[in-house]
């Protein structure tokens, strides 16, 4: 028996921006290697922390990711019985 497979929309998938929440360079990979285990980073914590603290997050980027979301879910009809049919997970 063939079933034929609904298409579902792909539109929350299309890549039209790209949103950096953190702008600022990754730890480097000599540091990254000091918190492979949970002592280490138990050890490392604070300079973790304190790397944290001075990278932050631009409220106004996640606000543009908001409202893009916001717009995707608007546009979307979907009954939650049609949902649960054909699968979205």
């Amino acid at each position: 028996m063939i079933t034929e497979i609904t298409p579902v929309s792909i539109v929350s998938t299309q890549l039209d921006d790209v949103l950096i929440v953190r702008k600022s360079k990754r730890l480097s990979a000599n540091i990254r290697q000091e918190h492979k285990t949970p002592e280490a980073r138990r050890i490392h914590r604070q300079e973790y922390a304190d790397f944290l603290d001075a990278s932050k997050y631009y409220p106004d980027v996640f606000q543009r990711m908001i409202d893009k979301i916001k717009i995707l879910i608007d546009n979307s009809n979907l009954s939650i019985n049609k949902v649960l049919n054909q699968g979205y997970f």
